[in-house]
């Protein structure tokens, strides 16, 4: 699985996860298991952004 954590459990656990390769069942798995991964690392560096923003949001300059 891609950027497995071991509390990640809930993907892996579908059926669709142990099913045949290269069937559309498996690839729209693998499909939504890139999806969560990209989600995962956009909210990771989101959090990193809001803890030191670059730019002053507009809230701090009022």
């Amino acid at each position: 699985m891609l950027n497995c954590k071991p509390n990640d459990l809930g993907l892996i656990l579908l059926p669709e996860a142990r099913g045949e390769p290269d069937t559309l069942l498996r690839t729209a798995f693998e499909a939504r298991e890139r999806a969560y991964a990209m989600w995962c690392q956009a909210s990771e560096a989101s959090a990193v952004n809001d803890a030191c923003p670059v730019a002053p949001s507009r809230a701090s300059r009022a």
